[in-house]
Order: C-alpha cells, then sequence, then structure tokens
C-alpha cells in the first residue's frame, strides 16, 4: 500500500542561480523503501539529477569541445558554481541512455526546394578513450592526485597511441548550386595566403541549409564498425529520402577513399539516383609528405 510519508524529504537542486534545498512529501510503502511518487517533482517536471536542465545542457555542451576539468573552471568563473568531474562524467552517461529515443522522436526534415542539392557524407573519426582508474594508476603511480585531461588535438601524441576508438560520422543537408569554372576551383585551391580572395568581390557562397550531423560508436561482437557503418548508412537513406521524397532533386553522396565507407555507399545507390564524389583533398595532405620526407 502507497500512503504519504508523514515527513517531508529533502533533494539537493542546483541550478546556474545557485544551490537549493527542496522540502516535498514523497509516497511510499514505509520510510527507508523505495519512493514511489514525489508529486511535486512531477509538477515542477525536475530533472533525476540534482542538477537542473540548463546546467546540464551547457556543460555537457562544453564537455563536447574540452575536458571535463576546464568546464569546470568555466563554471566557476562565470556562474560562480562548481560541478565535479565525477558528476559531469555521470551526466554525460545519463544522456548518452536517450541517444536512441531522441533520434525516434525528431521532427521530418523539409524537402528541398527549388534548384537545390541534397547532400550526404560520411567519414571515420578517431574518438580519445579516456583511461580507466586501472591503467591511470599504472601510468601514475606517484601522482594519484593529479588529474590529467585526455589529448583534444587531432591527433594525439605518441604516449595515447592506441587510446582511439573509430566513430562513423555522418552529415546531410541541402544546398543552392554554386557553379564554378576549373580555373576559380584551382584558385581558390592554391592561392597564396596574402592573395586577395574572389569571395570578396564575388556574391558569397550559398551555405548548407537544415544540416544534420550524427555519429556512432556501435561494436559488433568481433569488435568491427560494421554497426556503425549500417546505421549511418540507414540514418543517410532516410534523411535523402526526407529532403528529395518525389526524386526531383540531384543527390551528392561526398566520401573520402575509404573503401568500407564505399561499399556502405551501395546500399544507397539501388536505385541509381546518386552522384558520388570522391574527396581528394584528404589524400592531398598524405602527399604532400612524401613530397616533404622526398
Amino acid at each position: 500500500m502507497v500512503k504519504r510519508l508523514p515527513q517531508p524529504h529533502a533533494r539537493a537542486y542546483q541550478s546556474v542561480f545557485g544551490a537549493y534545498e527542496l522540502e516535498r512529501y514523497v509516497y511510499g510503502s514505509r520510510e527507508g523503501q523505495k519512493l514511489e511518487s514525489i508529486p511535486l517533482d512531477v509538477r515542477l517536471q525536475l530533472p533525476e539529477s540534482k542538477f537542473s536542465y540548463l546546467l546540464q545542457d551547457w556543460d555537457q555542451s562544453l564537455a563536447a569541445e574540452i575536458p571535463y576539468t576546464e568546464v569546470n573552471k568555466i563554471l566557476q568563473r562565470i556562474l560562480g558554481l562548481s560541478v565535479s568531474v565525477q558528476s559531469l562524467e555521470r551526466t554525460n552517461r545519463s544522456l548518452g541512455q536517450s541517444v536512441e529515443s531522441y533520434w525516434d522522436n525528431q521532427v521530418e526534415v523539409e524537402p528541398a526546394q527549388g534548384a537545390r542539392l541534397v547532400v550526404g557524407t560520411a567519414d571515420g573519426k578517431g574518438v580519445v578513450m579516456r583511461k580507466s582508474a586501472e591503467e591511470k594508476a599504472v601510468d601514475e603511480p606517484n601522482d594519484q592526485d593529479t588529474y590529467k585531461p585526455a589529448c583534444m588535438e587531432s591527433k594525439p601524441p605518441k604516449s595515447h597511441s592506441g587510446k582511439q576508438k573509430m566513430a562513423i560520422l555522418g552529415a546531410a543537408y541541402s544546398i543552392e548550386p554554386n557553379p564554378r569554372t576549373p580555373e576559380e576551383v584551382l584558385e581558390s585551391l592554391f592561392r597564396t595566403p596574402d592573395g586577395k580572395r574572389p569571395e570578396q568581390t564575388a556574391k558569397p557562397r550559398p551555405k548548407p541549409l537544415c544540416k544534420h550531423l550524427r555519429a556512432s560508436l556501435q561494436r559488433d561482437e568481433a569488435d568491427t564498425l560494421q554497426p556503425a557503418r549500417e546505421e549511418i548508412c540507414h540514418w543517410l537513406a532516410d534523411e535523402y529520402r526526407q529532403r528529395n521524397p518525389c526524386g526531383t532533386h540531384l543527390q551528392i553522396l561526398i566520401m573520402d577513399g575509404e573503401e568500407t565507407l564505399w561499399e556502405m555507399g551501395e546500399e544507397l545507390q539501388r536505385d541509381g539516383s546518386l552522384i558520388e564524389i570522391l574527396d581528394l583533398l584528404h589524400a592531398s595532405s598524405y602527399v604532400w609528405k612524401a613530397v616533404q620526407a622526398l
């Protein structure tokens, strides 16, 4: 039998305006047992954790770009409050459980208008993995109190070798055509840093419209990225369908030379409606490294 317990229960609540303690009555079988209902929490739509939804939004937006310790420093400097690294990690894990429901409840994309192109792309990206407590204990046996954030550089130093996992990223957007001559393309690629930019005198280049991004770290039992590729492939197919429901717009797929990605692209090419573009700019950096080495 569920009944209102005689004494109010307190809960901590941390918002961007500071820390509070809320007193409210709760319902359950008896003290010490699981609480069955907390009407005030439901009415105020309070989060399960003590951190407000706005604070979670802000700190996780920062955590996507910088280490957790730096997030805490920024929050202290701007808001005068402290959110521990452990709390930031727990919030991140909690939000991760809502990924599937988030994608399932997305509003459909508005179809492309006029002569707009429908563009999709995919690529692999290495994600720096944080060390476990056991690994940190081995690497820093005499400095247990010092926290060292994961490297956020595009290429981690040699000491972090092997501490990355690949993710598959996808992007989809609509864009107005921007015809250019071969000379204009070459000029944009090989212009000297102090050279005059033609865009400064010409009309601005069109910008992507309704751009959506999605990433996947899914693995199978053999620890391959096939589930991630399938997830991004199905998502891209759905993006093409929503943006080009009548098949009247040009559909473009841009990717680098990774063979497994193009095998994924074959699933998108079933009706022959895709224009495939191989992005050679990724390879050019390796060519220049070879030139420098020789």
